[in-house]
């Protein structure tokens, strides 16, 4: 989402993580979920980030335009604006909460953030719902646990909420804009054939200064995501198994980074154009083909050939 972020050091120390990411259907709290959140078609994912494991439980809006979070073994959002990418300087997905949290509590799960206004290296991604749902951590006084924020700013929060909850953390954790964060992969030239999109850090990265100006993107303008995908099928036709680094670009192409599995692609879809080392298809040209949509399944990532890329359903 979904769609995360981590901590990185002031001493520069970094650890990166991956995935282990289980799809499946939410079955407790979602009619009160929904309510509060306006996700009508929820899907739950549950991440384990580390060594050892620590377990975050997302939920996703399916019928959101853009894929928060992906089945992968390391994925994140990839910034295709490069140039104005700067090592020095984190990049956080910063939410600006509408309706901030309704806490249901079933088993160990405690806490949803919900977030509308997605927020990047101070440009806006668009309106996207999405849902955080954290484990139980450390009470802070009587909210429940929380493991980590995406954003948490005076800024990002509505303002019913933002004083009193800023108030609770800060209490508990003075540096309380160390929050979850990613390093975001430069140029996807750079992104290895098994290799990370994004690295996950842990460490100090105050926020609010990622709000502004805030730069509205048009649908057709909306930025790519590079995601790690499992499996890919077309209709009974089984394309590859195994992890692919691919681009999702809203309705309008897909491409294909990693060549591995490029003789199962061209089988399905013709040939690519190619554009410097990559190769893309564009759905407008395949008559049989004219969009692209995933549905997640069992944990499995399944490519068919209805409506438009870059929207996640339930079967």
């Amino acid at each position: 989402m979904h769609c995360l972020a981590l901590l990185l050091c002031v001493c520069q120390i970094h650890v990166t993580f991956t995935f282990k990411v289980e799809l499946h259907y939410p079955t407790i709290g979602l009619g009160q979920v929904a309510t509060y959140s306006g996700i009508h078609k929820p899907l739950l994912v549950e991440i384990e980030v580390g060594t050892p494991p620590q377990r975050f439980v997302v939920l996703l809006d399916t019928t959101s335009d853009l894929i928060m979070l992906s089945s992968s073994d390391c994925n994140a959002p990839h910034w295709q604006n490069a140039r104005r990418f700067e090592k020095g300087i984190s990049h956080t997905i910063q939410p600006r909460n509408r309706h901030f949290q309704r806490a249901y509590h079933t088993g160990e799960v405690k806490v949803e953030l919900f977030a509308d206004y997605v927020y990047f290296g101070g440009r806006w991604l668009g309106l996207v719902e999405f849902g955080l749902v954290c484990e139980q951590v450390t009470p802070i006084n009587d909210l429940p646990g929380i493991d980590g924020v995406i954003g948490l700013s005076a800024e990002t929060l509505s303002p019913e909420v933002s004083l009193t909850l800023l108030e609770r953390i800060t209490t508990t954790y003075p540096d309380y804009y160390q929050i979850f964060w990613l390093s975001f992969v430069e140029n996807a030239n750079e992104v290895r054939e098994d290799g990370p999109v994004a690295d996950l850090h842990f460490g100090s990265s105050p926020v609010s200064g990622f709000v502004e100006p805030m730069l509205y993107f048009p649908f057709n303008q909306r930025p790519r995501w590079l995601v790690h995908l499992l499996h890919v099928s077309f209709a009974e036709d089984v394309v590859f198994d195994g992890p692919l680094v691919a681009e999702l670009v809203t309705a309008t192409q897909f491409m294909v980074v990693n060549d591995r599995y490029l003789a199962g692609f061209t089988r399905v879809f013709g040939e690519m154009r190619h554009e410097g080392a990559h190769r893309y298809i564009d759905c407008n040209r395949i008559p049989t083909l004219p969009d692209l949509v995933f549905h997640y399944t069992a944990g499995v990532l399944t490519l068919t050939g209805e409506q438009y890329i870059g929207r996640a359903v339930q079967k």
